[in-house]
């Protein structure tokens, strides 16, 4: 009597006949934790054995809206993610809470779009580049995304700056003041800029404004846009 292993099934093999002694069904999606003692009974599995049956993850729930989802390692798993349609919203070190999102666009620059005939940089609104975001939906989503844009590289991804896509915000110092939308549609926006990092440099400033315009204009009921103090974006 010789025992042998054959196309996942262990055989006796005798003078007479072949006997199926135990079937291995290791892969088939189910752990056969327990099983017969017969001559053809499936091979008991373990999750050291079989890990890909008897090994299963443990899907983490998506945070439903005004959910606390926890960023601190020390404390927790750190896995967990908002709901489809919910955005991340920053707290605390330890913790962020689950909002409703609002996609919007905040406009970079890719120099390599903005180049004339002769390979040179035209600093004009041909270089802008859109960058998808959600944001949580708010009573002023006009005031949010530009804080958002000023914050400059900070929100751009490594797959868009390999890409180019670039600016040179943030600027140290500089930050948003007030907001102030007219019925004629004319948003003022008004800056902090202590340390002047916005004057200076044609092509730079003229860049700079750009940005921040294309980025107010994608709100329809934004038609035109003034910077105060107007000693700002000056070359």
């Amino acid at each position: 009597m010789v025992q042998n292993a054959r196309n996942g099934i262990f055989i006796i093999k005798n003078a007479k006949k072949e006997k199926s002694f135990v079937e291995i069904f290791c892969g088939d999606g189910i752990c056969q934790e327990i099983v017969c003692m017969e001559v053809g009974c499936p091979c008991a599995e373990t999750k050291e054995s079989c890990p890909i049956d008897c090994v299963k993850e443990t899907k983490i729930p998506c945070a439903k809206e005004g959910e606390k989802v926890n960023r601190n390692p020390l404390l927790g798993p750190v896995d967990q993610k908002c709901c489809e349609g919910l955005v991340e919203v920053r707290e605390s070190k330890s913790y962020s809470v689950c909002k409703k999102g609002q996609t919007v666009f905040l406009y970079y620059y890719n120099p390599e779009k903005d180049k004339d005939e002769l390979g040179n940089i035209k600093c004009s609104k041909d270089g802008l580049e859109p960058i998808e975001r959600q944001i949580p939906i708010s009573e002023n989503i006009i005031k949010d995304t530009i804080e958002l844009l000023l914050k400059g590289k900070d929100n751009l991804t490594e797959e868009e700056l390999s890409q180019g896509i670039t600016t040179e915000f943030p600027l140290d110092g500089f930050e948003l003041k007030s907001v102030n939308l007219k019925e004629d549609g004319t948003l003022i926006l008004e800056f902090n800029d202590p340390l002047n990092k916005t004057v200076g440099g044609a092509c730079r400033v003229n860049i700079l404004w750009l940005q921040i315009e294309a980025t107010a204009k994608q709100f329809p009921e934004v038609k035109n846009v003034k910077f105060l103090p107007e000693t700002i974006f000056q070359p």
